[in-house]
């Protein structure tokens, strides 16, 4: 990724679903990080929010709606949470199911992001229940 940059690339770029360079670095397959990956992950989302991808940190794909923090909090992935809210990340943005990255993370059962969504004073007071949002996990994997 380094590499693409320095010579030229640009990383405010999309796919065809309108997925960018920080989807993809947030989205985690089934398994999860190990502590490896994890750094290599968050050194990766760091470089690029540091060379110029933050300008894009709230860009919504075209599948569900999601944003690179909702990917975060889907997989769990406390080091990207905590980067992306730190570079000022929208955490009240709700995707196509009505869910924010807060309603997407207390549905998979990640606590620790939903903590660090509520130190960051965002959007934590009402879980998507509370906001009449009755998505299953069913829903919440079809929308990826």
């Amino acid at each position: 990724m380094r590499e693409i940059v320095e010579q030229g690339g640009h990383c405010c770029c999309y796919d065809m679903a309108k997925r960018t360079p920080l989807h993809y670095v947030c989205t985690v397959e089934a398994g999860g990080l190990t502590s490896g990956d994890s750094n290599r992950r968050t050194e990766c989302l760091l470089f690029l929010l540091d060379s110029g991808a933050s300008d894009i940190i709230d860009e919504v794909d075209s599948l569900a709606g999601d944003t690179a923090l909702m990917a975060a909090a889907r997989s769990g992935w406390v080091e990207g949470v905590r980067a992306l809210l730190q570079t000022a990340a929208d955490c009240s943005i709700e995707n196509t199911g009505g869910c924010t990255a807060n309603d997407i993370a207390t549905l998979m059962g990640h606590g620790e992001v939903c903590e660090l969504l509520a130190e960051y004073g965002r959007d934590c007071e009402h879980g998507p229940q509370e906001k009449g949002v009755n998505l299953t996990m069913t829903d919440i994997f079809n929308s990826r």
